[in-house]
């Protein structure tokens, strides 16, 4: 009876641990049963002990192989899955540069975290202050990549010269061809591009001026600036 259950349960995972100890279990009563029949002359149930004997030996090698086998094929499964698991799909090189804008950009580019596309035009002498003092007209074009309409307090133009930041240039009533004293506080729908034009007092009239525009609340450090030459 052992010989039989740990034959049909040494095939079967984990379960056939039992089948072991049965088996075991089967040995010492064969082994038993093989030497009373033998001290008590020949029986029937000699031959039935040897067979149980045989079957019971058969099954604990055949439940030593299946635990060999069972084992080897969890820890591949085991392994395939922290494989596929740990191993990360590889970012494309050419996508994470091109979302990585550069923090400073010449001319022209996006500020604010890319609510704003600012594209500076240029950088022109034209007619003194009402002081008499010389000036230059910054003209750059904005365009609006919000979902609303654009703040004015939004964006951050500076003008410097010598290393100082120039005032903006208050005119008298002859004032440069194409300034307009209210194109910077002009709100923008979403997508729309706005040219400014905005006047700046020189120091000196020789010295070259650098612009700056960068998101008045952005902390980034992302903007865009050019050096203009004096002409």
């Amino acid at each position: 009876m052992f010989a039989i259950i740990a034959a049909l349960l040494s095939w079967v995972p984990i379960v056939n641990n039992i089948a072991f100890f049965i088996a075991i279990i089967g040995l010492v009563f064969a082994g038993f049963a093989m030497h009373v029949t033998r001290k008590a002359g020949p029986r029937r149930g000699k031959a039935l002990a040897v067979a149980a004997l045989v079957v019971l030996l058969v099954a604990g090698g055949l439940v030593l192989g299946t635990q060999t086998l069972y084992g080897k094929a969890i820890d591949t499964m085991i392994g395939s899955s922290e494989t596929t698991t740990t191993s990360k799909p590889k970012k494309s090189k050419a996508k994470t540069e091109k979302k990585a804008a550069p923090a400073v950009q010449d001319m022209e580019g996006d500020v604010d975290g890319a609510n704003y596309h600012v594209k500076l035009d240029s950088l022109t002498k034209t007619v003194n202050d009402y002081e008499g003092k010389p000036t230059v007209m910054l003209t750059y074009e904005m365009t609006n990549n919000k979902s609303e309409n654009s703040n004015p307090m939004d964006l951050n133009v500076q003008v410097f010269q010598n290393g100082h930041q120039l005032d903006t240039a208050i005119y008298s009533d002859q004032a440069p061809e194409g300034y307009d004293v209210d194109s910077e506080s002009r709100a923008l729908q979403p997508s729309a591009t706005g040219t400014i034009t905005l006047g700046y007092v020189l120091e000196d009239e020789t010295s070259p001026v650098t612009v700056e525009a960068s998101g008045t609340f952005d902390m980034s450090g992302q903007k865009v600036t050019h050096e203009f030459a004096l002409q």
